[in-house]
């Protein structure tokens, strides 16, 4: 929640105004659930919605990322899940290990550790088994392919991949 409000505070100063039908739900994963943090914030569950959870997951436990995501896949049918995930430092390489390694260092002496870490294939096995489905993985080198083919100038760096999942049609 104060990340959040730091965001905020940052866009409004930026001049980015927010669109009406965006909705702010500070939520504390590891304290409240998912499903309070949006109630609070007047969701509802019966419409269709974007969920945005960019930057958390490495920061918290399996047991919170799997009560999150539970809660996410009772949304209306066909929500869309945005979500980033870490690797773990072992299959990184180079410039993308260094950086990786610098940026887990400045979180824990900030006192917000990495906690979980997943491979391409884990974070896709954990959305599947909570039933979501068209799940696209992207990460520094599907970006270099889509946006940068031919150019060998641009280096992508990063152990950050974001992930796009639906959740089911409603059963």
């Amino acid at each position: 929640p104060s990340t959040q409000s730091w965001k905020r505070r940052r866009l409004t100063e930026l001049g980015v105004a927010a669109p009406a039908s965006l909705v702010f739900a500070p939520v504390d994963f590891e304290r409240q659930t998912l499903r309070e943090g949006l109630e609070e914030a007047g969701f509802d569950f019966k419409q269709q919605a974007v969920i945005s959870w960019l930057g958390v997951t490495m920061y918290l436990t399996l047991d919170a990322i799997h009560a999150t995501l539970a809660t996410m896949a009772k949304c209306h049918g066909g929500t869309r899940v945005v979500l980033t995930y870490n690797q773990p430092p072992a299959v990184l390489e180079g410039l993308t290990a260094r950086i990786a390694a610098a940026f887990a260092g400045l979180a824990a002496e900030m006192g917000e550790p990495f906690v979980s870490r997943f491979l391409p294939d884990e974070i896709q096995q954990l959305l599947r088994g909570h039933g979501f489905g068209d799940i696209v993985d992207f990460g520094p080198q599907e970006a270099r392919a889509a946006y940068f083919q031919g150019r060998d100038d641009i280096h992508i760096a990063g152990a950050q991949r974001l992930v796009a999942a639906t959740v089911a049609p409603d059963r």
